[in-house]
Order: structure tokens, then C-alpha cells, then sequence
């Protein structure tokens, strides 16, 4: 049973948000928050109900058979073919809701302590689904240290149950990837490898935040979207010094409309490619959380100290900005994050079995943002968004043996 405080001071929000007409602020049938002496208004988001309960028995059941088997078609050319057979079966019963959704059930409040689910209100038919996966690869191995491929495969995610009682069931969603690429390793010098790859995902399963569910939401639906992306990784040995990256570039995006919730059912709409008072994102809205360029690079220089060996590296990451939320709206109003770079350092010396290092990760101490979310629907809490940094400078030191 978990409870999460919503009984913070905040300052009102706007009636209507881009043009979006914002729920009544009417109040619950009881009011936990017992007081505002200081003349405080409340946020309609938290309508008075200090804690959101949850007494909920969530069971995920997965069972799965899966073979793979590679023919040679000749000494340098094969064929590897696999598929998954799956069953999901997801379930949730309980309770969630605050207290005043309790009371208008005619339940008992507080719950008893000694007894669970005394109050229910999610008790939905479980969500039960069977299929299949599969995947088919041919590999040349050109030269000993040089290999081409194409793959073709197909991946899925379970749906499920919603906990939030208002919410019905998702379904699962599916991905399609064709791939080509290389494995190449030349003179024992250089290594370099390389993948592109073209992926269609339907079903994208996606979580909503709907009004006046206390920060609470579900996963819906979202449509179709397609990824064109390419990556690679190296590394470059000349004499003591060794060049390594890696990097990724993905070009993610909606191939069809995304609709809002319709706020009466907690479904999306299915008209929002005529009506655009019900579009949440147009077909080509780039997805979220996701930077275009990710990547690092590093120096790495191995040497002889007298009878030790001693090295040092220096390491930059680097990534480029990403959008925070699929609806376009609410992206508006939480912002992006913006792309950063930082750097580690480690120096170190070894011998034998044992070896000392000296590090510092990010270096100049930047504040890379990750994500960005909220505790409750952005519509109300834009304004106290809570940002994931990179982890902070970080140094010390490092003894290690190998037995």
C-alpha cells in the first residue's frame, strides 16, 4: 500500500492552458489539508485529498518458447533464423483513489489497517494475449576479419491492465527492423563497426498524465512511428596511444496522428485528423526523450613507469537536445532538454595482479538534463518541473586485485 502526499501550497493556475479548457476545481467530500491560516489558494489539481492510496495486486504472467538455428550456405556465407512463441496474461485488483473516492464507493475510511482490500474499484478482466516474434539474418564473412550482414526482425512489448481505475486496458506494441551493416577489424590497428537501420513501431505504447487524477496516469495507445537511425563504434590503436567512440543517430518519428484523451472516457480520440481541437501530436512529432546524436569519444595512453605500467585517459560524452513529452502542448509548457557535453579523466598504475587509479568523472561539474517530468499533470505543475541531471563531479581513488 503506498501513499503519496499532495498537500503543498501552490499558486493557481490559469483557466485555460493553449487554448486547452481546464477541469471545475471542485472540491472533495472531505478535506485532509484541515486548515489555510495564511490565506493560501489551493490548486484545483489537488481538490483538498492530501494522499493518494494505492492497495493494488498487480501479477505480470509471461510464458515463452523461443528456438534459433544457423545454416552455412557455404564456408563464408550463412543464414541464422529464430522465432519467439509468447503468452502475457497482466492483471490488477484493488484499490486507488484518495479518500474521498472511498467514501463514494461507501467505503470505510481510513482503510483498516489489519486488512486488505477492503475498498475496491479496480477489478478489470485481465488482459490476455498470444503471438509471435521472429527474425532472419545473413552473414558474409568477406575476409577473416571482415564480415557484412542484413537482419530482419520483429520484437513486441506486452499490454496490460491500467491501474488507474478509470483507464481500460493497452495493447501491446510492435517493432519491425531491418538492419544492415559491417564487423571489420583491419591490421590488428583499426576496429570499426557499423549498423543502420530502418524500424517500424506500431501500437507505441505510450503514459498519459490526464486532469484531476492527483499525478496519477496510465499507458495508452499512441499510433505509429518510424526510426531511421545509425550507429558505429572504433577503435584506433598508434603505438601507446588508442583512439575509441561510439556513437548513435536517430531520427525518431510519428507517422500518424497522436489524439488527446477524450476526458469523459480516458480514451484518446480517433477524429484528431479532422478535428484539431482533439490532436495531441501531428504525424512527423519527433519522439520524446530521445537526443538525435548521442556519443563519447576518448584518449587513451598506455606506458611504462620504471617497473610499473601506468596509463591515462580522458573521455568526453556528448548528446544533443530532446523533447520531454510526445503532446506538443505539453512539451510547450515543460521544455526541452538541452544538449550537453562532459568530460572523465582516470590515471592510474599496475603491476602484477594490482592496480591503483585515480579518477574524476565530469570533470568541469556540468548539470547535463536528462529528462524532465512533473508530480502531478503538466497542465498544472510546468511551473515546478523536476529535471534528471548527469551524475555530478565524482572523484577518488581505486585499488583493485585480481586473484
Amino acid at each position: 500500500m503506498g501513499l503519496r502526499p499532495h498537500g503543498r501550497r501552490v499558486l493557481p493556475v490559469p483557466e485555460d492552458v493553449a487554448g486547452r479548457r481546464l477541469p471545475d476545481s471542485g472540491l472533495s467530500q472531505i478535506d485532509l489539508a484541515t486548515s489555510c491560516a495564511d490565506g493560501c489558494e489551493w490548486n484545483p489539481a489537488i481538490k483538498r485529498d492530501a494522499f493518494y492510496n494505492q492497495d493494488l495486486d498487480q501479477k505480470f504472467r509471461d510464458y515463452a518458447v523461443f528456438a534459433e538455428g544457423t545454416v552455412p550456405v557455404t564456408s563464408k556465407l550463412k543464414v541464422t533464423g529464430g522465432i519467439r512463441v509468447f503468452k502475457a496474461n497482466n492483471s490488477v485488483y484493488g484499490f486507488s483513489g484518495v479518500a474521498s473516492t472511498a467514501i463514494a464507493l461507501g467505503c470505510t475510511v481510513p482503510f483498516p489497517a489489519d486488512q486488505r482490500f477492503s475498498c475496491v474499484n479496480n477489478n478489470k478482466p485481465a488482459y490476455n494475449e498470444t503471438g509471435e516474434t521472429h527474425k532472419v539474418s545473413v552473414a558474409w564473412q568477406v575476409t577473416p576479419d571482415k564480415m557484412v550482414y542484413a537482419t530482419y526482425s520483429t520484437g513486441f512489448r506486452p499490454g496490460g491492465t491500467n491501474q488507474l481505475p478509470a483507464m481500460g486496458t493497452y495493447n501491446a506494441d510492435r517493432l519491425t527492423n531491418y538492419e544492415v551493416g559491417f564487423k571489420t577489424s583491419w591490421n590488428n590497428m583499426l576496429r570499426w563497426n557499423l549498423a543502420a537501420y530502418y524500424e517500424k513501431w506500431t501500437g507505441v505504447q505510450y503514459t498519459v498524465i490526464p486532469l484531476g487524477y492527483f499525478g496519477n496516469g496510465g499507458t495508452v495507445n499512441a499510433g505509429a512511428a518510424r526510426v531511421l537511425g545509425i550507429e558505429t563504434d572504433f577503435d584506433l590503436k598508434l603505438g601507446q596511444f588508442t583512439l575509441s567512440g561510439s556513437g548513435a543517430y536517430n531520427d525518431a518519428k510519428l507517422t500518424q496522428d497522436f489524439c488527446l484523451l477524450n476526458p469523459d472516457t480516458l480514451v484518446p480520440f480517433t477524429d484528431c485528423d479532422t478535428n484539431s481541437d482533439h490532436l495531441a501530436a501531428a504525424k512527423g512529432t519527433r519522439l520524446p526523450r530521445q537526443p538525435r546524436f548521442k556519443g563519447q569519444l576518448s584518449a587513451r595512453y598506455d606506458g611504462n613507469w620504471g617497473s610499473l605500467n601506468d596509463f591515462a585517459q580522458l573521455t568526453m560524452h556528448a548528446q544533443t537536445l530532446s523533447t520531454s513529452n510526445l503532446d506538443t502542448v505539453k512539451n510547450g509548457l515543460l521544455g526541452n532538454t538541452p544538449g550537453f557535453v562532459s568530460f572523465d579523466f582516470s590515471t592510474g598504475v599496475s603491476k602484477d595482479n594490482w592496480t591503483l587509479t585515480a579518477f574524476v568523472e565530469n570533470m568541469f561539474d556540468r548539470r547535463g538534463q536528462l529528462s524532465k517530468n512533473t508530480f502531478c499533470a503538466i497542465e498544472y505543475c510546468s511551473g515546478s518541473s523536476r529535471t534528471m541531471p548527469i551524475k555530478p563531479q565524482y572523484f577518488g581513488l581505486k585499488y583493485s586485485i585480481r586473484y
